[in-house]
């Protein structure tokens, strides 16, 4: 289970991104947000608005010959038409080097159906520097290994909306591992940054409807 959201804290995650979920892998879980109602287990998550086409986040692979494949799911947060959710992975195909195992974040605004970046909520200058001051990132600096255990590449694209405090709210960003020896891990850090008008007003109605990480992402 991650630990509680502060700034500067990190969760490094080992193994098989199976051992991620806590939750049985049957077990659904339903949230609305924004008009919207989310529908999610393990192996699959959709949204669906007014009895339209669903949106789906996340789903079980294509089978592929030669190939073994797993993928899951789980709901971090859901902040007006913006959700987002930990997608796991792992697999092999017969005559590689060796298995392969991803774990990151993604938030998706339902609207188009396309992942969305920290950069267009917040804007890069902001994010950038929220992320530099991060203390688990400075003391990373002298870690010879750092560049392998973790990569800060697509890192705006790797997030979700943890808690609310004032006209702030903190971000949690899952850095994705950097070389195949660290493959399937997951560093995250915690940041805090000002939204605008109308998403600080979704993240208002997401913490009333209790649609944060910190509802959803610990269980």
């Amino acid at each position: 289970m991650l630990k509680p959201f502060a700034i500067g804290a990190v969760t490094v995650v080992l193994g098989l991104p199976g051992a991620l979920h806590a939750k049985p892998a049957g077990a659904k879980r339903t949230v609305s947000s924004g008009g919207w109602t989310i529908t999610a287990t393990a192996k699959q998550g959709s949204a669906r608005k007014d009895g339209g086409k669903p949106v789906v986040l996340w789903s079980p692979p294509k089978p592929e010959p030669g190939c073994t494949e797993e993928r899951s799911g789980k709901l971090l947060s859901a902040v007006g038409a913006l959700v987002s959710f930990q997608k796991d992975g792992n697999g092999y195909c017969e005559g590689a080097a060796h298995p392969w195992a991803a774990s990151s974040f993604v938030t998706v605004d339902l609207r188009s159906g396309k992942p969305v970046s920290l950069y267009d909520l917040f804007g890069k200058a902001e994010v950038d520097a929220a992320v530099a001051a991060d203390p688990f990132l400075k003391k990373a600096k002298d870690d010879p290994e750092a560049d392998c255990k973790f990569t800060l590449a697509d890192l705006d694209k790797s997030f979700a909306f943890v808690d609310l405090k004032g006209d702030r709210v903190g971000v949690r960003i899952g850095l994705t591992h950097g070389c195949e020896a660290a493959r399937g891990n997951l560093t995250q850090i915690g940041v805090m940054l000002k939204p605008n008008a109308a998403l600080l007003a979704d993240l208002q109605a997401a913490d009333s409807g209790k649609t944060l990480y910190k509802h959803l992402g610990k269980k």
